[in-house]
């Protein structure tokens, strides 16, 4: 019976771990604009409209968008500390399995309409385009009947110096957002990109002296931009010359081995016991990791081997 009973509590204890879910977690901004005079609790918390209105955080922010935090004028700021806020959280009601990260202090900034629009696509061209600093210019706003609880969806960005997206309304977390006009403008795009600091052909290895970074207009390039360890592992695809930015495009993996090279190779015994060195010749060209075709002069026979580093080839049999 005593055995039965602690089966009992084991199973009961399996159950309830299984049903046990991750809690609901909200993410407060460190600093936030806006262009209303109220400002509530849920407005500064991350993605709060990528929530749909039959969940559980639909409930919390709902909730917590009725909590005021602060009334500004326009082009006020001002700076809430943490324990503030967490303080309000606590009259939210629905607190069940809910986690708040808040940040030691909050920035909140209230600018006109026009130009909450233009930090807004600012920071969300920033984002999509993975540049480092945007400029808007020339922007235009349709005719609306309100500014209050309208924001703009950047739902691509294209690689033209103009754009033009759409404006839409939703007043609280339960509503559905309402097209309401639309903005458009120009833009340009900055990013610190890889700039060649001397000519480089064709083939030609890239080393640390032979670029630099610099803040460039990126708008109209298509092609991405290589991380500083791509560049110094590989070699030049198209010439580039004094100044010019490099694009992904621009290189590719450096030639380890080239056709007709003196190689070493070493050729291992299957579990490694034994090892056998010669000298070859190479067919083919190869990048770090490659198999590439080969000679053996001695014996006049084609091999393969896999590239492991520059003029160094190993073979397993």
């Amino acid at each position: 019976m005593k055995y039965f009973l602690i089966l009992l509590l084991v199973g009961s204890l399996k159950a309830d771990l299984a049903i046990c879910e991750e809690p609901i977690s909200f993410t407060f901004l460190k600093s936030q604009v806006v262009n209303k005079g109220k400002v509530s609790l849920s407005d500064l918390v991350k993605s709060m409209r990528l929530v749909p209105d039959n969940s559980k955080e639909a409930q919390v922010l709902t909730a917590v968008s009725e909590i005021e935090l602060a009334r500004l004028e326009e082009n006020e700021s001002i700076k809430i500390e943490g324990s503030e806020v967490a303080k309000l959280i606590r009259k939210v009601k629905v607190l069940d399995e809910v986690v708040f990260h808040i940040p030691s202090y909050i920035e909140i900034h209230r600018y006109e309409f026009s130009k909450y629009l233009a930090w807004t696509l600012k920071e969300t061209i920033k984002k999509k385009a993975n540049v480092d600093q945007v400029d808007i210019a020339e922007l235009h706003i349709s005719k609306l009947k309100t500014t209050e609880h309208v924001f703009v969806t950047v739902d691509r960005v294209l690689r033209s110096d103009t754009f033009q997206y759409n404006l839409f309304q939703k007043r609280n977390a339960n509503d559905a957002m309402k097209k309401v006009g639309f903005v458009r403008g120009k833009y340009i795009l900055k990013k610190r990109v890889p700039i060649v600091g001397r000519s480089i052909q064709i083939g030609q290895a890239i080393g640390e002296v032979d670029f630099h970074y610099e803040m460039r207009d990126v708008t109209k390039v298509r092609d991405s931009f290589p991380s500083k360890e791509e560049i110094l592992s590989s070699e030049m695809k198209r010439a580039r010359y004094f100044g010019q930015i490099i694009r992904s495009g621009d290189i590719q993996p450096q030639k380890l081995i080239r056709r007709g090279d003196l190689v070493h190779v070493t050729v291992h015994g299957g579990n490694l016991d034994w090892k056998i060195e010669f000298n070859g010749v190479a067919k083919t060209n190869g990048i770090l990791g490659e198999t590439i075709q080969l000679i053996n002069p001695s014996t006049k026979k084609t091999m393969s081997g896999v590239v492991v580093s520059h003029g160094k080839v190993e073979m397993t049999r």
